[in-house]
């Protein structure tokens, strides 16, 4: 009994261990802030979501990773995230281009899919 309940308080530490040392966007090189987000209503077709991220050390920065920090859609949802040096848009529009591209200009476009494939792509990708 004191083998099981000792196991149990092992497997229990691990988890929260684990769930304490998930990654998040602070340890990420690259120095990124969450500047906007918007999302559509629709919870029955495509599911829409917008980021956009300052980007604070760009020889650094791990996109990719940030990638697989962002939630994505499994029934036709497509996630995407807009990465900016400097100055960012402090509010998105779901229709494109999403944001003022007279006064931002985007480093890099992440997109994912439903099936979580990440695509970068230099500059705005629409």
């Amino acid at each position: 009994m004191k083998k099981l309940v000792g196991a149990a308080i092992v497997v229990l530490g691990l988890i929260f261990y684990n769930f304490f040392k998930l990654p998040n966007r602070a340890d990420l090189p690259g120095k990124f802030e969450e500047k906007a987000f918007v999302r559509n209503e629709n919870n029955l077709g495509t599911v829409l979501l917008y980021y956009a991220f300052t980007v604070g050390d760009t020889l650094n920065a791990d996109y990719q990773a940030l990638g697989k920090t962002l939630p994505f859609n499994k029934t036709n949802g497509i996630t995407t995230a807009f990465f900016f040096h400097g100055e960012a848009p402090d509010i998105l529009s779901l229709e494109p281009p999403h944001f003022d591209t007279t006064r931002y200009e985007v480093l890099k476009t992440l997109t994912i899919d439903k099936v979580g494939n990440r695509v970068l792509t230099d500059g705005l990708s629409l």
